[in-house]
């Protein structure tokens, strides 16, 4: 499944980068920071089990006025929080500051770019793949498991403000809904998976 999710997210991107080179105006390259909140939610009889951690983020992006293609090196940041309604899952809060994770993700969005002059407003969808690199606790590698990979709908919106004739800031606000939240080889039957995250990221580009 997650093979053909990927395949598909391979040729949505290689249509848009056509599709860009056509109607692109103004091309850009820049890098970017982000701060975010991936959780995952369990559902079993009525119960609710929670987990969550922050994800801060480095990267570097290209944009092509109707499309913004993007690679990040993300990692955890503070307290990983599991949260549940009740013991069905067999515990119901846990905070821990010695989980540890980081992942590559690729990104690719198409935009509907308004353009205001100096500013340009934007709001668009498009795919991101979590490709998990590390998971540790308490030092120890915990696992390798590609079942950690993550697939995600996004729908993004922001803002490139031109600073000079060459130079823009770019920050956006991201929300992504995962088609993959299972963590398990093996789904349990009685066992509901979801997934979110959502990133608010602020970048520097440069006109080329």
């Amino acid at each position: 499944m997650k093979k053909i999710l990927i395949s598909i997210a391979m040729v949505v991107m290689a249509a848009a980068s056509i599709m860009a080179q056509s109607l692109m105006t103004d091309t850009l390259a820049g890098i970017n920071i982000s701060y975010g909140v991936p959780w995952y939610v369990q559902e079993k009889g009525g119960s609710k089990l929670t987990e969550s951690q922050s994800m801060v983020s480095a990267g570097v992006f290209f944009d092509a006025t109707i499309i913004r293609l993007s690679a990040d090196y993300s990692r955890s940041f503070g307290d990983y929080k599991i949260s549940g309604e009740s013991t069905v899952f067999g515990q119901n809060k846990i905070t821990t500051d010695e989980y540890l994770k980081s992942s590559l993700d690729l990104t690719g969005i198409i935009k509907l770019p308004i353009d205001l002059g100096p500013v340009k407003l934007w709001g668009g969808g498009g795919v991101m793949y979590s490709l998990n690199l590390t998971e540790e606790y308490k030092g120890d590698d915990i696992s390798d498991d590609s079942s950690l990979n993550d697939f995600f709908l996004v729908a993004a919106a922001g803002v490139d403000l031109t600073l000079n004739e060459a130079v823009y800031l770019c920050p956006a606000f991201t929300f992504g809904y995962n088609l993959t939240p299972n963590p398990w080889d093996n789904k349990a039957s009685d066992v509901g998976y979801s997934g979110y995250m959502w990133k608010l990221s602020a970048g520097v580009a440069m006109k080329i």
